[in-house]
Formats: C-alpha cells, structure tokens, sequence
C-alpha cells in the first residue's frame, strides 16, 4: 500500500518521541534505583555506626541474652534485620531468628569484606528468611587494642526498596505517557497543517500536467510554503505564455512547411518519416508519408548516400552555424527523371534527419540547353574564324594602305578564336561525368616545364621569376595535361598584370595535401571584385583586359580543372601589391 507524506510524517514523529521516552525512562529507572540502593546503603551505615555504641559494651561483656534482647527490640522498632557476629563466624544475636538455629556466618561476603578491614556490602537472597537483602556490615572493635570484637551487620528486604520506586516509576511513566501523548497530538495538527498547503500544491501541479495552468494556489500563512506559492503561481503563469508562443510558432512553421514549394521530409533515427509536406508527396508521388521509412518513397543511390554521410557525421558534412550538434549538407541527385538540390541537415539530440527536395530539372535543361548552345556555336564560329584568319594572313604584306585594317582583323579574329576555344574548354570541363586519363606525375615537373614557356615574356618584362620546393612533395593523381592548363593560365595572368617585381611559384606538402601558391607583384584586385573573379567571362577591368588579349575564362576553367582533381582555390589581393592564389590538390595515396 502507498504510504502518504502525513503517514510518514507522523509515524517520523510518533518514532523519535517512542525512542527518545523508552530511552529516557530505562535510563532514569537505572539511575533512581541505583540512587535509591545508595541512600539505602549510606542510610544501614549511619544506623550501624549509632547502633554500634550500644552493642560494643555488650559484646565486651559477652552478656549475649542481653545483646539478643537488644538487637530484636530495636529491630522492631526501626524494621530493620540486625544481626552481630562473632569473628569465627557464629551468630551471637540476631533480630528475625534464633542465633542458635542459625548456620555458621564466615563465608558471607560482606563479613568477609569487614574482616578483610573493608565495608561490607552486599546483595543477595537471606538463607535465613529467603527474601532479597541489602546487606551492610561494620566492625565491632575493643578498646584500647583495636582488635575486632565482631560484626554489626544491618539489613533491609529489597522488596520493600523496590516498591516504593515502582511507585515513583509508575509516576515517572504516566507523566512520560502524557507527554508524548501531548507531542503525538502536536505532530498530528503539524503535519496537518504542513500537509494542507503541499495537497493544494500538488493538486494544482496535477492541474497543470493536465495543460490547465489557470489554478492558483494561495496560502494565508507565511514563511517558506507561501513563498513556494507564490513562485509556483509565478511558473504557471509563465508557462502558459511560453506554451501560448510555442503553439502560435507551431502553427505558423506548420503553415510555412505545408505552403512551402520545396518537399519536406522529417524521419527519425530509425528511418520512419514523422512529417511530411504537401509538396513532398507531389515530389514523390505518395500520400500519407508519415509512418513510412524514408527508403519506399525515395529511389535515389546520390540521396541514400547523402542520408549516409550526414548521419554519420562523416567528410564533408558541415555544421550548420551556431548550433555544434546539427550536420548538414547539399548535393544533387536525380530521381524519376527529375533532377533534385537536396539540402540534409542531422540534429544530433534529437536524432532526426531533415531532408528538403527542390526541383531543379527545368534549370538543369537550360543549363544543358545553354551548354549545347555555346558548344554548338563554338564549333560553328571555330571553322568560319580560322578561315578569315588564314585569309587575313594571306593578303598580309601586299595590302597597301589596307595594312592597318588587316592587322586590325587579324587581332580580333585571334581574340575571338582565343574566346572559343576557350568555351569549348569549359564545356568539355562543365560536362557532367566527364572522364579524363589518370596518371601519377610530380607537381614540381608540370610547373616547371609551364615556367619555361613564359621565359621569354618574363625577361621582356624584366620580371623575375622563382620556383621554391619546400620538402619533398607527394605525387599527385590525375591528368597532367589538365593540371599544366590550369598553371598556364595562372602564370599568364601574373604575367600580363605584372609590371615589375616577381612571380613566385611555391609548392610544399601540407599532410594528405599538397599546396601551390602562386604569387606576384601586379596591379592586385580591388577587394568587392574578389568573389566573382571564378564567373566566367567576368574581368576586373574590361579595357585593360581587351587590351591584352584575355576573355575572361581563364580562372573559371581553373577553377572546374580544381574541382574535376578534388582540389581548392582561395585568393588574396590588395591593390597595387598583388595576388596570390592558394591551390591544394589531394596527394595519389595520401603519401609520397
């Protein structure tokens, strides 16, 4: 049976008031009646001592009928036992018996404690009158020798003693009764009333369980319990403007996630789907999403392998900012005949995974579309330009005054040539799946055999050029050809943008990595321009840039050749010192 507060309360109460009586009463007990045995015995003594004057002369004279006489009439008058011994232990008088029935007294303890020159005192049961004694014996001495004469001894029945105690302890106990009744009754209204206030409390936080955090609960009396009151009115009051917001937030992001164009999915750590929006089951094809595992709606390796990684925290899951616990990540993945951007997010407390689905199948074919469009003309511009340049290079040198104009269109058609080949490049490089040969080569070796290519326009720019190895480098995997395409166009931009100082190209290896930092002295790149530099056909300065020849896809083909050999690029400049562009390509192995 469940046992309430109060029962416990009281029975706390009713235990410690029970031990504290019973070990009150059995230690006053033994104290009274050790007291009472003392002044008993102190009491024989002073009765001895004054008895003794009479029955000294006596003894001295051995008038024995008188000493008998003497003993028994003050024995009935003070109702006491008195009895004188003879040294050897015979009884000579004694006041309840006749000393001649009387066996021999030597081996009794306290006459033995007297002749042994101590006070003799002892209880034990009477041979004689077979009740319990105290027992209180003194010498009787001669004069002038000192020599013991016999022994007075004196005794009380131990009954008589002990019922004038069990009178007091019969006292003792009924006002110990009547005490503790008196404290039983207190604890009872105590804990009543501690009780009373604790029920309010508890029945209003049984209230408030419920979601009723409208009751109230107000004490009269003060002190610790008023002010739990007090706090506790305080908390309900706050929870129900917290619980008022949750609910309005609750209902505005299920409004939001219901309305929202991307398709939403929550699924738990098991894989069941807890929420699902409308747009989802759209994406998806299905109705009624929750309940269902995450892998019957979906058919897509790309997002199961997204789901994989996110949920193990594993490369390239980020954490999202602000929040240490919650991974999350984007990628592409095409499903159905569609193409999806999906965006997985892992919150680790709750262990839960959020998977939101957009569309993007229309931006993929215009991609394609522009993709085609920009191959497709290349190829059709490659062909008509290669023809004006050779034409133009053909009348070159018997054109007269037309000259000028030939030099003029020859430029431009090798400008535009430039730009096609270029985008044709960049094509081949944006074209998903895109297969290249793998190889194994040193990094130091493809920038080398770049430097040299540039040596002449170094030197006609008086620039200086330097390659620094800083230890020994890992080999790299992938396509040399590619790589030595991606330093060119590095190296022919810190050329053309140079114009005193020095290029430097330095290479070391950085763990699993290995780093390239191309650097020069040039014009730099005004800070607002940084981000957009990677965009094709974007140039800082578009004049300056006709002048000398670029189209404004350089960095962007170096940026897909990065991208296509797993590597990054990060840039720094400042105006009128220079840039510098930090490449890290992923070591063949891990190692050299």
């Amino acid at each position: 049976m469940k046992r309430t507060l109060f029962f416990k309360l009281f029975m706390g109460f009713f235990l410690v008031a029970f031990i504290l009586t019973t070990y009150i009463l059995l230690f006053s007990f033994r104290t009274i009646e050790r007291y009472f045995i003392s002044n008993a015995t102190d009491e024989l003594k002073h009765f001895a001592a004054s008895l003794q004057l009479a029955v000294s002369p006596l003894l001295e004279k051995k008038a024995f009928p008188e000493l008998n006489a003497l003993v028994k009439h003050v024995g009935n008058d003070t109702g006491r036992r008195i009895t004188v011994i003879d040294p050897d232990g015979t009884v000579l008088a004694d006041s309840m018996a006749d000393p001649a029935t009387m066996e021999n007294h030597a081996d009794r303890p306290e006459v033995q404690q007297v002749l042994w020159g101590k006070e003799g005192t002892f209880t034990r049961l009477s041979s004689t009158v077979k009740e319990e004694m105290l027992y209180v014996a003194i010498a009787v001495t001669q004069k002038p020798d000192g020599k013991i004469a016999g022994v007075l001894r004196v005794s009380i029945l131990i009954k008589d003693l002990r019922a004038l105690m069990q009178r007091i302890k019969l006292r003792i106990f009924l006002i110990s009764a009547v005490i503790v009744t008196l404290s039983l009754i207190g604890a009872w209204f105590f804990s009543a009333s501690l009780l009373g206030p604790i029920r309010q409390l508890t029945a209003a936080a049984g209230r408030a369980a419920r979601g009723d955090f409208e009751g109230r609960v107000f004490l009269k009396q003060g002190g610790e319990l008023k002010l739990l009151a007090d706090t506790y009115n305080y908390m309900t009051d706050k929870i129900r403007q917290y619980v008022a917001e949750l609910a309005g937030q609750s209902e505005e992001l299920r409004t939001i996630i219901g309305t929202m164009q991307p398709g939403l999915l929550v699924f738990d750590g098991g894989g069941r789907i807890r929420m699902g929006n409308r747009s989802a089951e759209a994406l998806l094809h299905v109705r009624e999403l929750e309940g269902k595992h995450y892998w019957e709606v979906i058919d897509s390796p790309e997002i199961f392998a997204l789901i994989k990684e996110i949920q193990s925290s594993a490369a390239g899951a980020s954490r999202m900012p602000g929040t240490g616990s919650t991974a999350y990540a984007v990628s592409e993945a095409r499903m159905n005949g569609s193409w999806y951007r999906v965006s997985a997010a892992h919150i680790e407390p709750l262990n839960e995974t959020v998977l939101i689905l957009s569309d993007i199948t229309d931006l993929k074919n215009l991609e394609q579309i522009k993709r085609d469009f920009v191959m497709n003309v290349s190829h059709e511009l490659r062909t008509p330009l290669t023809a004006i340049k050779g034409y133009a290079e053909t009348i070159e040198g018997v054109g007269g005054e037309n000259e000028k104009h030939l030099e003029v269109i020859k430029r431009h058609t090798e400008r535009l040539i430039n730009v096609v080949e270029d985008l044709l490049i960049l094509s081949e490089l944006e074209e998903r799946g895109t297969a290249f040969e793998k190889e194994e080569f040193r990094l130091e070796t493809v920038v080398s055999q770049v430097l040299k290519v540039f040596e002449d326009r170094i030197e006609k720019k008086l620039l200086k050029a330097d390659l620094e190895i800083r230890g020994a480098l890992h080999p790299i995997q992938g396509d040399p050809f590619k790589i030595e395409q991606l330093f060119f166009n590095l190296i022919d931009n810190a050329v053309k943008y140079t114009e005193r100082g020095k290029i430097t190209i330095a290479l070391r290896a950085d763990g699993d990595k290995v780093e390239a930092v191309v650097r020069d002295t040039g014009i730099g790149i005004p800070a607002e321009h940084l981000p957009r530099i990677f965009e094709r056909f974007y140039t800082v300065d578009k004049s300056r840039s006709r002048k000398l020849g670029g189209t404004g896809l350089g960095l962007s083909i170096v940026k897909h050749i990065l991208l296509l050999h797993g590597g990054t690029i990060g840039v720094e400049s400042a105006l009128g010192e220079g840039t510098t562009f930090t490449l890290r390509f992923p070591a063949a192995g891990g190692g050299p």
